[in-house]
């Protein structure tokens, strides 16, 4: 998770009215996790990162029980672990108080949520290939906010439903499942099923200079996993997995990270068209003759759905532009040069 943490100084003439806290706002494959810290007690709070105005969600809470939180007049209790709200109707792009209060109802800490803007619904579920294990993992489909019908299980074992919004839950993968699973979604009356590949991930730094990311779990691999550790992508292919079913690689750093021992490779999820068409463009290429344009158009191909709006979003782009105008004339030579002709200022 990407994570940004606030310390809250609070003036003297203050000091009496709240207690000093810290805040950090962590932003996970489809969730927002906000942490509140005074004293020596904590609470955190999961959100959906795609609510829009009056829509239905589910989240979870961990930490102190005698603490509650409040959001927009909806309150719930730590010693719960969980809450179903409604987001209020304010503009998309606004945020909205999470208020942290003790047992007597004062307040002791404050935090914006952002409110997302309206989702055309989803109709059929898409569930990860890959997970790993002990983190987050969204799985995407027609959801309804109220994780109280919902349970997910990874390998036999629960996999605790940390968010729902109407169009994805989030869980966290079980400790122990590693290698090729089965998952189990019910919602409902309904049940679906089927299988995945629970990896464990390591990332530790070897000096200054690199860090070394450590892969287990994926002996009989045949899809490519991607992996991202701060700006490097990392892409696994099934040659390049030990016979014991492990990947290694050391990573350079570029001298100027100033949390290193911090930084953590992880599973990259695409939730929307834009994540799947950036994947493939950021994917090493196979052929290295030419510039790639037949073989990224042939992978967009069978995205199933028009990739060229998409594509378009990525020209101005100064890492994966020359590459997306590459894969558009390849797939299209009339339609790219419109396009092009029409980004160029």
């Amino acid at each position: 998770m990407k994570w940004a943490v606030l310390a809250c100084a609070i003036p003297t003439w203050a000091a009496a009215q709240m207690t000093p806290y810290a805040l950090k706002v962590e932003t996970g494959p489809g969730l927002i996790a906000i942490t509140f810290s005074t004293q020596s007690n904590h609470v955190k709070v999961y959100f959906p990162d795609d609510v829009a105005p009056g829509e239905q969600f589910s989240g979870t809470l961990e930490g102190q029980p005698n603490y509650s939180v409040e959001f927009a007049g909806q309150q719930a209790r730590v010693r719960d672990g969980e809450f179903r709200w409604i987001m209020p109707q304010v503009q998309p792009g606004e945020f909205v108080p999470l208020i942290l209060k003790d047992f007597r109802g004062k307040e002791l800490g404050r935090a914006s949520v952002p409110v997302a803007a309206s989702h055309p619904p989803v109709s059929t579920f898409r569930f990860p290939k890959f997970v790993h294990r002990g983190h987050a993992v969204p799985v995407l489909g027609p959801f309804d906010g109220d994780s109280d019908t919902t349970s997910f299980a990874i390998g036999g074992e629960p996999a605790p439903v940390l968010v729902e919004s109407p169009r994805k839950i989030v869980v966290r993968a079980p400790e122990r499942a590693l290698g090729p699973v089965a998952y189990a979604l019910r919602k409902g009356a309904a049940e679906h099923k089927g299988d995945l590949r629970s990896l464990d991930i390591k990332t530790t730094t070897v000096n200054q200079s690199k860090l070394a990311v450590a892969v287990s779990g994926l002996k009989g691999l045949v899809d490519e996993i991607p992996l991202k550790l701060e700006t490097n992508y990392i892409f696994i292919q099934p040659a390049d997995v030990d016979p014991d079913g492990g990947f290694q690689i050391q990573v350079p750093l570029l001298g100027i990270e100033s949390n290193a021992t911090e930084m953590q490779a992880e599973l990259v999820f695409s939730q929307t068209p834009r994540d799947e068409v950036s994947l493939i463009l950021r994917a090493p290429r196979r052929d290295p003759r030419g510039n790639g344009g037949q073989e990224r158009a042939a992978a967009l191909k069978s995205l199933g759905f028009d990739t060229f709006p998409v594509l378009e979003s990525f020209l101005a782009d100064s890492d994966l532009g020359a590459d997306a105008a590459y894969a558009m004339l390849a797939a299209d030579e009339e339609r790219a040069m419109r396009a092009l002709f029409k980004s160029m200022p």
